[in-house]
């Protein structure tokens, strides 16, 4: 469970986060609507936007069909967790890019079901912009559904990782703009 076993961070917030931890260490918030919507009181917060960390990585599965049932999956149990506090919890979709059909479908059933965002891969493996014209229809149906899209650094067909310092990396933010000749 590792980095996501912080409920020993709640009593002690000097304690360090670690690659060790166990399914009860894990805060109930983290899978229950309810308790999460306790804890949003206790820290004095509205409403909260979720979104995958530990699927980010599925963006790089190779198997397009299996990364895409493995997100709808995720999607459809994010539309369910936040159905448990709809007007507190708002839950950004993953959504693969590599079959624009396949791909409008998913983000107008994803808005369907209560999702409010989109997150996409950051690189292609293909090596496509985002500008090329083949995405416009996945634009258009973004813009028309309302659905404000996400890139996040590790969300990527390819690799975020290129100049040797992950500090750097994630300084860079995009895949493309640093290289390793610019260290």
């Amino acid at each position: 469970m590792g980095l996501m076993a912080t409920k020993r961070k709640y009593s002690d917030p000097d304690a360090r986060f670690g690659l060790d931890g166990r399914w009860e260490d894990v805060p109930e918030g983290s899978y229950d609507p309810i308790a999460r919507a306790a804890e949003l009181d206790r820290e004095g917060m509205e409403a909260e936007i979720l979104y995958t960390t530990v699927g980010l990585g599925l963006f790089a599965v190779s198997d397009h069909d299996f990364r895409s049932a493995c997100m709808r999956a995720f999607n459809d149990w994010l539309a369910e967790h936040c159905a448990g506090a709809p007007d507190r919890l708002f839950g950004v979709a993953m959504i693969a890019t590599d079959d624009i059909d396949h791909s409008v479908s998913e983000l107008e059933r994803c808005r369907e079901i209560g999702l409010r965002g989109a997150m996409i891969s950051i690189g292609q493996k293909s090596g496509e912009s985002y500008g090329d014209p083949r995405f416009d229809r996945f634009w258009s149906a973004a813009e028309s559904l309302g659905v404000p899209i996400s890139l996040h650094v590790a969300a990527t067909e390819t690799t975020w990782k290129n100049t040797g310092s992950q500090f750097v990396d994630y300084a860079c933010v995009l895949p493309r703009r640093c290289t390793p000749s610019s260290r």
